[in-house]
């Protein structure tokens, strides 16, 4: 699931997430578990098929990489579940999209990336 920092990238929606990186030209970093993770490679072909270009922060695991978000270091990590909902409840990061084929029972308020704009993601 795509996260934002609510310090850092006070985002919401997916459109919001486009609209801020295109914004930033290239200027803007996520972070991953490490490079070839699940979260690194889903980063990057998103970024390939909306066509936007951002620095990826590979880090040692995805606490790490959570825990830089929720301080507001870094503004974007694709992360897992188990990792994001914790704090997305305390509002410290924002869930901006899903990458699984349906919304997520824990958050049905949360669109998929296929329902924003990218179907078979």
């Amino acid at each position: 699931m795509l996260t934002a920092s609510t310090k850092l990238a006070p985002v919401k929606t997916f459109a919001e997430f486009i609209a801020r990186v295109n914004a930033a030209e290239g200027k803007l970093s996520y972070g991953s578990g490490g490079v070839g993770s699940l979260g690194h490679l889903s980063m990057a072909l998103l970024l390939a098929r909306a066509g936007l270009k951002m620095d990826h922060v590979p880090y040692q695991g995805g606490g790490p990489a959570m825990n830089d978000v929720v301080a507001g270091q870094l503004p974007f990590y694709f992360a897992n579940l188990s990792e994001a909902l914790p704090h997305a409840k305390t509002g410290t990061i924002s869930i901006v999209a899903v990458s699984s084929a349906a919304r997520i029972p824990q958050l049905p308020e949360v669109p998929t990336v296929a329902e924003s704009g990218f179907p078979g993601f």
